[in-house]
């Protein structure tokens, strides 16, 4: 039972973290590079002001059902500020950004592991002290679910859904094709929902996960 709401609450706060340092970088770039464009319109400083206030209210990156689905599945997605970029060039930028944060947090947490874990022995039921606890335990769950969920993340981005980074990179390549997959987003959100609750974003992941660990 222990084990159980550890791994329940690592996976929340996981969830939230990787949630919060995968869409900001975003939001920084969406910000960055339409300043110039606001600088010729009128009200543009209250415009920037509004927006730096809006980009950092990290609470509203946090999806309430990636949030669930991270903590079920560990399969979820977070909220995207919702810019509107009409430079392709910012979209291609923003979507890599995200699926380059994903990579990062996935190498740096598997690489924690590996050096901090690799000769320790986890386990809940042998471990009676709060100490033990807070040290060992709950550190190891930590860093294996931002590895995890960063992993499983980055998968599910690679689904064109029209928020996502991958439909962020279709927007830049082909305004067109960006189009047709807003037609069609409720047909692919389902199809993202079936992959991720029968558990193929996951068994991919884990085997992914598996290999960058021979590599690291």
């Amino acid at each position: 039972m222990r084990e159980a709401l550890l791994s329940v609450g690592a996976a929340m706060i996981a969830g939230i973290v990787v949630m919060i340092l995968h869409e900001l970088p975003k939001s920084i770039i969406y910000y960055v590079r339409s300043c110039p464009e606001w600088r010729e319109q009128p009200g543009y400083q209250q415009r920037i002001r509004r927006t730096r206030k809006e980009i950092g209210k990290l609470w509203k990156y946090i999806d309430p059902i990636g949030l669930l689905l991270c903590m079920t599945t560990y399969s979820g997605f977070s909220k995207p500020y919702m810019y509107r970029m009409k430079d392709r060039k910012t979209n291609k930028i923003a979507g890599i950004s995200g699926f380059a944060t994903l990579l990062f947090l996935v190498v740096l947490n598997l690489f924690i592991l590996r050096l901090r874990y690799t000769n320790v022995n986890v386990d809940v039921n042998q471990l009676t002290s709060v100490h033990e606890v807070c040290t060992i335990v709950i550190p190891f769950y930590f860093f294996y679910f931002m590895a995890y969920i960063s992993m499983n993340m980055l998968l599910v981005n690679l689904i064109p859904v029209s928020t996502f980074d991958i439909g962020l990179l279709i927007a830049g390549y082909s305004p067109s094709k960006y189009f047709s997959i807003i037609k069609n987003d409720h047909y692919i959100k389902m199809i993202l929902l079936f992959t991720v609750l029968v558990g193929v974003i996951s068994t991919i992941s884990s085997l992914v996960m598996e290999t960058l660990l021979v590599i690291i």
